[in-house]
């Protein structure tokens, strides 16, 4: 190991030049990869917080007594995906109404015609369309609800762009990772070209492929953490900045995890991309 590092650093010193092109090639396919993955974080971040705020509203028949109404109260309670029920009676609806649509909308009513309701807040991981309408339709029939509302369709809309959301990550993730792997074996296989006489030289006095290897994917761990390392140092740069210029803006709590992420993936990329190009060489030497 210490004589493949030893060749590998003197290897980096006679080829700077494509050194550096494998370092910066490597930089701006991960910096390209981060800055999109770092908005669908975001993104992502900003849909999970819209459906924290998804509530079900069950609004109360006025005939309902206590009883009914407890008993609904406990049923819902003791649902695993149930974070907390609020009882709002007729009196605090009027006051939520008259906040949102101003003091005059009821002063023309003798009398408060809005109904009392339970308003149920769910836990994180329960709040797709498809969990609620398990939970409504647990409840839907009990005496005590004349309406149950949620916002079904703007709920289903957030699950299809947090679905599109996903898989536009895996897709980013799978192309960009290609495409980078691509790029650097391609620049590493001209720095190995390059050295083409000496790999022949090995070879000739017995040197087996995985000695010859060694000092090349060496060179493209280094070379790949090195990109690696100034592509997240600009992505986290660049996203204090945004955080700091636009405070309203909402982020994801991974998306600065995901900026320093880039070091590790720089090590793998380099090292994978060096690995097909060493082979790629050796399989054409006699």
């Amino acid at each position: 190991m210490s004589y493949a590092l030893k060749e590998a650093m003197a290897g980096l010193g006679r080829t700077k030049g494509m050194g550096l092109i494998s370092v910066a090639t490597t930089a701006v396919s991960l910096l390209v990869f981060g800055g999109l993955l770092l908005t669908l974080l975001s993104l992502y971040g900003l849909v999970t917080r819209v459906k924290s705020r998804v509530q079900i509203e069950i609004y109360l028949s006025d005939a309902a007594n206590r009883e009914q109404i407890q008993g609904l109260k406990r049923k819902l309670e003791v649902m695993p995906e149930v974070k907390n029920v609020l009882y709002v009676d007729k009196e605090r609806a009027a006051v939520e109404f008259q906040k949102t649509f101003g003091e005059g909308f009821l002063d023309a009513v003798s009398r408060n015609p809005l109904p009392a309701s339970l308003r149920v807040t769910l836990k994180s991981g329960y709040r797709s369309s498809e969990k609620i309408a398990k939970i409504v339709k647990a409840v839907e029939k009990e005496e005590a609800v004349e309406e149950i509302e949620y916002g079904r369709q703007w709920v289903e809309k957030l699950d299809r762009l947090t679905y599109i959301l996903s898989v536009a990550a895996i897709l980013v993730t799978l192309v960009v990772g290609a495409a980078s792997i691509f790029v650097i074996s391609n620049t590493v296989n001209f720095t190995i070209l390059a050295r083409r006489d000496s790999i022949e030289i090995m070879r000739l006095v017995g040197a087996t492929d995985s000695f010859i290897q060694a000092p090349f994917l060496l060179e493209g761990i280094i070379g790949g953490t090195l990109g690696g390392a100034i592509a997240a140092a600009l992505l986290y740069l660049v996203h204090r900045w945004i955080r700091l210029r636009f405070p309203s803006l909402i982020f994801a709590p991974q998306t600065e995890l995901a900026a320093w992420l880039m070091i590790p993936l720089g090590t793998i990329l380099g090292g994978l991309g060096s690995r097909l190009a060493v082979r790629r060489v050796l399989k054409h030497l006699p």
